[in-house]
């Protein structure tokens, strides 16, 4: 299986032969495989089982229109490869951060290419598990995470002590939050932040 997953010493021709293979982790190999050509990747696309199309949808060399095609799965699977795929295309992920499955949201949350402007609407989601995603961000702005400081799940203003980027006066806040964790969490992060204010 190594030489159909790296593609080392395989012709096309067997890559095509093996991309009809029944055995699904077999043409999931040849999905993943880097130097399977954008006609089988086309066909596996098309595949019956969502096993192998997630493949497709997180092979880096999947090109844009199987993307777009992808991100319209049944399969929530399929569309949150698709949306944590870092080469899948903006407009694509502003699609999919309407997602009405929240796994598919949280995705769009681990692409580092994601831009801030979708981060920021997914702020507001409606999943806390999506803003807990969310709040774990490095790049996130300073004012969503003062936003989240304030959110009404506590593992989200929990995760919100721990960003490196969280202010001083948000910090504070935290202190008194009314959750014991978030309190003490913010009250550990205060002192290995500021020492200067122990």
């Amino acid at each position: 299986m190594y030489c159909i997953t790296t593609g080392n010493a395989v012709s096309v021709s067997i890559l095509k032969l093996l991309a009809q293979d029944p055995a699904i982790d077999v043409r999931e190999k040849i999905a993943n495989n880097p130097n399977t050509p954008v006609h089988l990747l086309e066909l596996l696309a098309q595949d019956l089982d969502a096993g192998v199309r997630q493949t497709i949808a997180d092979n880096p060399n999947t090109p844009v229109h199987l993307l777009e095609l992808l991100a319209q799965d049944l399969e929530a699977g399929v569309r949150g490869a698709i949306a944590h795929n870092t080469n899948t295309p903006i407009s694509i992920l502003e699609l999919l951060a309407n997602d009405t499955d929240a796994r598919v949201r949280r995705a769009i949350a681990h692409n580092t290419n994601t831009p801030i402007s979708i981060l920021e609407l997914l702020a507001n989601d409606t999943d806390e598990w999506v803003r807990y995603a969310i709040a774990k961000i490095p790049k996130i702005p300073v004012r969503v995470l003062e936003q989240l400081a304030s959110d009404p799940d506590e593992w989200v203003r929990g995760e919100i002590t721990y960003h490196p980027n969280t202010p001083l006066d948000t910090l504070k806040r935290l202190e008194s939050d009314r959750d014991p964790d978030v309190r003490e969490a913010a009250q550990v992060k205060l002192k290995e932040r500021f020492p200067e204010l122990a």
